[in-house]
């Protein structure tokens, strides 16, 4: 079958032409911009239009189906021709649809936790085996795509309540008609498009609307939520969800089910909800309990979903996508409970539509919590090239109801003030839907000359030696060399002791007929005693901790070697020798070893 993408760009969109592709189907697609990772990803599969834009002429009568994707606009000169031809256009929601009506659909549906309770449901069927197909909205570890459409039973969707295209004004999720529906919770957002906060409740209740014959539906133990959906479909099996009891230690949340013990990397009161309602899901399709808790304990959260991007025991740093008022207070709660002993920096940043809409801003009162240091984050030149205005400091400060948040608008600024602050039992949890202006995140820990990343490279390569049961000797801090340069330098090293003590051998009738070639030997054999004693000297100094006197011992020993470079070159011009010695070679390393 001949299928083509309008606006192939697009997250979902590319992955689920990359999904067809190696359905076996033949797949094109056209779009006017495409960014990474979209762009290698398509290059990658052989999908990368050969030109940018949408053209008529890329519709043709052989082309079977259409999947048209959000971006793209009523006027699009590809719809149009598909239109005028009679070719079957579906959104993509409508085209997940058409490919799982025999499955078995799973829908994950709310404002918040969408991602991570997918992510986690995938995680447990592929940890116990099953068969299923996904669409989920982030990378998730262990899966190398983000949609699978296969001949499996099941199917994972994540199910988002924005706009199903251009020629449909019904949120996504109703086209999928599940059969067993999670409902995180309700919060208002998309002001874009749903202009209320009625309009926005409105879209949950088409949802349950939109359910199949005696679905199940699982919501989140909440008086506005139930109010929402229990009075619809008594075809329905409805049922609600909070999250199981559960204790805090060493940072890690546990919980006790039938007298065993589950520990879990992820964290925060919303993520054990989050686990529950896939725990609803999983015991829906026959999966144990026990079964479901063991295979939690490997999960480590769906993409930059408070991801730990940095940890020093001192120093913690994640990055998460909240970017809602609901998603901001349970992040930063979810930190503070686990890091009480912290100082906790949070830094959020105004991205989406509807933050940057002032009439928005009071949904964020006391969003902050608990945290030592608010920060608000708003790139300057962004918004202005979006259309929107500037927040005043006043605005801020008055509609997050504190007035200690550190309000900044340019990058270095960010920058600066993140690293101005001691590191020492520390988290930075940095929030935002996009880059923070594509700020590297760990150059928050990078001191004045450092490189931000010598440490995460240094702990890389000692675990790698410790993994081979190498021994590790580090009697004073080194920069972090190549192996090739390692090898090049104790090759040189080996080169010179040895030439000094041979040579004598070697040249021994030379020696006697020549007096300039014995100088020059008797010269190099004393120099590389010299300067070996004395480096062995230092070492050992520094290894017992005199590190000033041994610091002292190579400075005098690295005056030396320039003495001897002079030397060696009056020898030269006044034709006294023929060659400089070899050990000398050594030298030009011994910034680079010793910084």
């Amino acid at each position: 079958m001949r299928i083509h993408f309008i606006a192939i760009g697009g997250a979902i969109m590319h992955q689920m032409a990359i999904a067809l592709k190696n359905k076996g189907h033949h797949v094109t697609g056209s779009d006017d911009v495409i960014n990474e990772p979209s762009k290698s990803n398509l290059e990658k599969n052989g999908l990368f239009p050969s030109k940018l834009g949408f053209h008529a002429e890329h519709i043709q009568t052989d082309i079977d189906e259409i999947v048209l994707g959000m971006h793209a606009k009523l006027d699009n000169p590809e719809l149009a021709r598909a239109m005028e031809l009679g070719i079957k256009v579906y959104s993509f929601p409508e085209y997940v649809y058409k490919n799982s009506m025999d499955k078995t659909r799973i829908v994950v549906a709310g404002s918040h936790g969408k991602t991570s309770i997918t992510s986690m449901i995938m995680h447990v069927l592929k940890s116990l085996n099953f068969e299923f197909d996904y669409l989920v909205g982030s990378s998730v570890k262990g899966f190398e795509h983000s949609v699978k459409l296969s001949d499996a039973p099941v199917i994972v969707i994540e199910g988002d309540e924005y706009l199903s295209s251009c020629l449909s004004n019904e949120p996504k999720f109703i086209n999928y008609k599940g059969n067993i529906t999670i409902l995180s919770g309700i919060e208002w957002d998309h002001i874009n498009v749903f202009k209320t906060e009625a309009i926005y409740f409105e879209q949950f209740k088409k949802l349950v609307h939109s359910l199949d014959h005696q679905a199940k539906l699982f919501y989140y133990n909440d008086t506005q939520i139930a109010e929402t959906v229990l009075s619809i479909r008594n075809d329905v099996e409805k049922q609600s969800y909070q999250s199981p009891d559960f204790s805090i230690e060493n940072h890690k949340y546990i919980i006790y089910f039938e007298g065993k013990k589950y520990e879990f990397d992820f964290f925060g009161k919303h993520n054990m909800e989050n686990m529950e309602a896939a725990h609803c899901v999983c015991r829906t399709l026959e999966i144990n309990s026990h079964l479901f808790y063991q295979a939690m304990q490997s999960f480590s959260g769906a993409g930059r979903r408070l991801e730990k991007i940095y940890d020093s025991n001192e120093c913690v740093i994640f990055r998460d996508f909240a970017h809602s008022p609901s998603k901001l207070r349970a992040t930063i709660k979810a930190v503070s409970d686990t890091y009480s002993d912290y100082k906790i920096v949070a830094c959020y940043e105004l991205h989406t539509f509807s933050s940057l809409n002032k009439d928005f801003l009071p949904q964020y009162k006391d969003t902050f919590g608990q945290v030592d240091i608010p920060i608000i984050y708003m790139d300057k030149v962004t918004v202005e090239q979006k259309g929107n205005q500037v927040f005043t400091s006043e605005e801020i400060l008055n509609e997050f109801n504190r007035n200690d948040i550190l309000y900044l608008n340019e990058k270095n600024d960010l920058l600066k003030t993140l690293k101005s602050f001691d590191t020492s039992k520390t988290v930075f949890l940095m929030m935002s839907s996009g880059n923070f202006s594509g700020l590297d995140l760990l150059q928050i820990i990078e001191k004045e000359n450092d490189n931000p990343k010598i440490e995460e490279k240094k702990s890389e390569y000692l675990n790698t030696l410790l993994s081979q049961n190498k021994e590790v000797n580090s009697p004073f801090e080194s920069k972090f060399l190549k192996f090739e340069s390692k090898k090049t330098i104790l090759l040189m090293y080996s080169l010179s002791i040895f030439s000094s003590i041979v040579a004598p051998f070697i040249f021994l009738k030379r020696i006697q007929k020549n007096d300039a070639c014995y100088n020059l030997i008797v010269q190099n054999f004393h120099f590389q005693t010299l300067i070996t004693i004395g480096y062995l000297i230092a070492l050992l100094l520094i290894w017992a901790d005199y590190s000033f006197t041994g610091k002292l011992i190579l400075l005098l020993s690295f005056i030396y070697n320039i003495l001897k470079l002079r030397d060696a070159k009056n020898a030269v011009l006044e034709n006294k020798a023929v060659n400089l010695p070899v050990g000398i070679l050594v030298f030009p390393y011994n910034e680079e070893i010793n910084r």
